[in-house]
């Protein structure tokens, strides 16, 4: 990736390539400390005794233990279950097995490197040729063989550099 990518909204290394959206981070982030943040309100403000947060007060304690408990977990089934740890899961992904990632999810669940046609830079995307899964099936999605793949934080060059780093075009083999 070059010098001028926001290195808190990728994950290169080497073997993937990840651009993220402007949320993934940042939301994350917002995330776990509002959880934090709530946790620590239900044990903390019912003992300095702010008005409401008193031993009457135990229906707003609870609520706010459950509302960070909650946002707790969701965050952990993200990270650990789906998939959104750091590197594996982003808008974009670049990897060994081809393109993937949740730009691609309504069309395609992944271009693997063997059915990549071609590559051009658009003004604001990379158009990405490709061999159609079943080009007779009746699904639409079996037979989309183009797609225009952009990532908010990143420029098209960067994407193309990406895609060459793990793809040889065919006219160069």
């Amino acid at each position: 990736m070059t010098d001028d990518a926001p290195r808190d909204c990728h994950h290169d290394s080497p073997t993937a390539v990840v651009f993220d959206d402007f949320h993934s981070p940042g939301h994350r982030r917002t995330r776990l400390i509002g959880a934090l943040v709530l946790l620590a309100a239900s044990v903390i403000l019912p003992r300095v005794g702010v008005a409401g947060f008193n031993p009457r007060g135990l229906p707003v304690d609870l609520g706010l233990l459950a509302g960070g408990a909650a946002l707790l977990i969701w965050e952990a089934h993200a990270y650990f279950i789906s998939g959104a740890a750091p590197g594996r899961n982003g808008f974009v992904i670049i990897d060994e097995a081809g393109i993937g990632g949740d730009a691609l999810k309504r069309r395609e669940a992944r271009i693997e490197w063997a059915r990549l046609i071609s590559i051009r830079p658009d003004q604001h995307a990379v158009i990405v040729n490709f061999r159609a899964r079943d080009p007779s099936s009746s699904n639409p999605l079996d037979r989309i063989s183009e797609i225009r793949l952009a990532a908010p934080n990143a420029s098209p060059d960067q994407i193309i550099e990406a895609i060459r780093r793990f793809w040889t075009p065919p006219e160069r083999e």
